[in-house]
């Protein structure tokens, strides 16, 4: 007999005698509503107990109505999770219809871990009106950290939905439709943050939201330890110190990597004791010689960083928890202790050819450093890593007996490539011929591809299943009849740089900035796409699953 699918709130729905009452609330007094759309499924994602994510099964309507389709058996279950978070939360309200007859079940962590659950009975065909509030969760009987109450301060989940009836044995798909779903939370005041501190230190204690771009320099220091920080803010740092202790964080994004934090040279950023969340990814740029990065006993949730390092930098995570993804540039040094969820990029051009082996994604190291050869001072002790690559003009990389989550190709310098059938999860044959190159994958599978071009780089790609593609500084790329599934992450343009995709599927958000140029001629487009800066985007007779945002002086032109 085949064993089915091991729910963490499995025991505990069962022990709930509760079900969350049918509503019609009003508004409360002193609260911010906050609304997820759906009529876009940007916002969304379909999860897998296999470690399947995507928009697979889900359809946005532009009249609000969202439509999730899933097979129920006992291999594999499906969560619907949303990106906002619900952290702060005093009520969560929304219209739900299934197709069969069933229980839904809501899941939420907490920043320490602990893990929560509320059941919603649903009948067949009906439209319910519901509102659950913080005092509905109860917490699972096999969460690692028990507490006797939800605080709706320590939330770092959004919005986790499961077909509860799969654990019961449903075999029978459903469909599950929501509509006008809110999010009130607690309001929180403006936080008098200086948007420059210059030598001296600034302390802040007290839940609120830091709205507007700050710059600490010349040894300034900026500390910030309060139960709910909500951040609308770039942060540059160059000389001085940002440190984040005992935090309950909630980065606003609208787009991925909208929100910059800029370490530079003698400049460090800590992350120590917090709960880190955000809709969408962040950048944490250190592009200059001696910056350093803590990330101690943090957890990160929904989205999370993605750091690039040039050389000279040092950057410590340890007791973390998805932190992110790291771009290791020859020259940087990184530890990484008794953490999950790392996502490691080592760079690899012409002056560090290397070997590596048995490099296996998801699967815990005990000890481990990179070859001399590589540059990178990398030690690993006690850690689960996801392991990429990166790989330049000019490099020699062997890798061998390796599962890697996705590998990295870069264009610059004017190099031209025209490459073509290559596919996720496939050899690629084209790419290890590559005249400006040496690239060699025995015993080797790569989850998903990415393309980066840059410096006057051209590249056209042609008929691939691919996980990314991002266009830099004046580079330029040109793909024809392929899908990008999003796997590695999205299309980016920025910039001086052009894009233009005819003929595409697109699985995930599309973004132009600075100055960028991005075409998109008869596509497929199911996430988000959206312009900033002074970018343009043309869309000529494309169809639109997501939400077009055009911000500041950008331009989408629908032809």
């Amino acid at each position: 007999m085949k064993k089915r699918p091991a729910l963490s709130l499995f025991l505990s729905v069962l022990l709930i005698s509760g079900i969350v009452s049918l509503v019609d609330p009003g508004a409360q007094a002193g609260a911010t509503q906050e609304n997820i759309s759906c009529s876009s499924t940007g916002p969304w994602l379909v999860v897998s107990s296999k470690g399947k994510a995507g928009t697979n099964g889900l359809q946005a309507h532009a009249n609000g109505l969202l439509v999730w389709q899933f097979p129920r058996g006992r291999d594999e279950f499906f969560v619907l999770a949303s990106k906002p978070s619900l952290n702060g939360f005093t009520s969560l309200r929304f219209d739900v219809c299934s197709k069969e007859s069933t229980t839904l079940a809501l899941m939420i962590d907490d920043a320490d871990g602990a893990k929560f659950h509320a059941p919603i009975r649903v009948g067949a065909n009906q439209w319910q009106h519901v509102e659950i509030l913080p005092s509905h969760f109860k917490i699972n009987d096999d969460s690692p950290v028990k507490k006797a109450a939800l605080d709706p301060a320590r939330v770092t989940s959004g919005i986790t939905l499961v077909d509860f009836s799969v654990m019961l044995g449903a075999t029978t798909p459903n469909t599950v439709q929501l509509k006008s779903i809110a999010i009130e939370k607690q309001d929180l005041p403006l936080l008098n943050v200086p948007a420059v501190i210059d030598g001296k230190t600034v302390e802040i204690g007290r839940s609120g939201l830091i709205s507007g771009n700050i710059d600490i320099r010349n040894g300034g220091v900026l500390r910030i330890r309060a139960d709910r920080i909500r951040l609308k803010s770039n942060i540059s740092i160059n000389r001085g110190t940002l440190e984040f202790s005992k935090a309950n964080i909630f980065v606003e994004t609208s787009f991925p990597h909208e929100r910059q934090f800029n370490v530079g040279p003698g400049a460090t950023m800590r992350f120590l004791d917090c709960s880190v969340s955000s809709p969408c990814q962040m950048a944490l740029n250190m592009p200059g010689d001696r910056g350093k990065l803590e990330i101690i006993n943090t957890r990160f949730s929904i989205a999370n960083l993605t750091v690039a390092s040039l050389p000279g930098n040092d950057i410590a995570v340890i007791n973390a928890k998805s932190p992110g993804e790291f771009v290791l540039s020859p020259g940087t040094s990184m530890r990484i202790q008794n953490s999950e969820g790392v996502l490691l990029w080592p760079i690899f051009g012409a002056s560090n050819p290397c070997k590596l082996e048995s490099l296996t994604t998801g699967s815990l190291m005990g000890n481990y450093t990179l070859p001399a050869s590589s540059h990178i001072s990398l030690q690993i002790k006690s850690s689960k890593i996801l392991w990429a690559a990166l790989v330049q003009n000019g490099c020699n990389l062997q890798i061998s007996n390796s599962r890697l989550l996705a590998l990295g190709v870069q264009l610059k310098d004017a190099v031209a490539a025209e490459l073509s059938n290559i596919r996720n999860n496939q050899p690629a044959q084209a790419l290890l011929k590559m005249s400006d190159r040496t690239l060699s994958l025995k015993d080797t599978n790569v989850g998903a591809w990415n393309f980066y071009v840059s410096d006057g780089a051209k590249l056209h790609l042609k008929g691939c299943l691919f996980g990314e593609a991002m266009a830099f500084n004046k580079g330029r790329i040109d793909i024809e009849n392929s899908t990008c599934d999003g796997t590695g992450g999205y299309i980016g343009s920025s910039d001086d740089s052009t894009m233009s995709l005819i003929n595409c599927t697109l699985q995930c958000p599309c973004v132009a900035k600075d100055r960028s140029h991005m075409t998109l001629a008869g596509c497929t487009l199911k996430g988000d796409v959206t312009s900033s800066g002074n970018s343009t985007i043309e869309l000529r007779k494309s169809w639109l699953g997501g939400k077009v945002n055009a911000l500041g002086g950008s331009t989408i032109n629908k032809l």
